[in-house]
């Protein structure tokens, strides 16, 4: 398989999918291994690339958080409802993650004193920082 991570992602969408001319494309697409050319072949965007900085921009635009790039939106010419659902799903985990850091940090600050606090900020801002990090590493 030649495009093992958009493929795990166009099977999870699949699952949700109605039937209609994009999940049969995709479909056709994955059994064929042909993601990646078919992109290509097919996106005034991505034609020029070359296979490794085509694969590394179609990988970016699935994961990361901002979802107005250029890539993104070339990608959501060739498969709409597939990077709707892809761009719904960022959402919805930088939600989750904002709201859980929030809460993470509300709970620390809570359980110590006064004095802790102050023993303890500049911990609980390395920890908030580092959680941000992390939360930025799984987009």
């Amino acid at each position: 398989m030649t495009a093992a991570e958009p493929t795990l992602i166009m099977l999870e969408w699949l699952k949700i999918a109605e039937n209609s001319e994009e999940s049969t494309l995709i479909k056709s697409l994955i059994l064929e291994g042909k993601i990646y050319s078919y992109i290509q072949q097919n996106s005034t965007y991505f034609k020029t690339l070359k296979y490794s900085q085509l694969k590394r921009e179609v990988l970016q635009s699935l994961y990361e958080e901002f979802t107005n790039t250029k890539r993104n939106k070339a990608l959501k010419l060739l498969f709409p409802n597939l990077i709707n659902w892809v761009n719904e799903s960022k959402k919805e985990l930088v939600e989750y993650l904002r709201l859980t850091n929030n809460k993470i940090h509300q709970a620390y600050v809570e359980l110590l004193t006064s004095e802790q606090r102050k023993k303890y900020q500049p911990e609980l801002e390395k920890l908030t920082l580092r959680f941000m990090d992390v939360s930025k590493d799984l987009l």
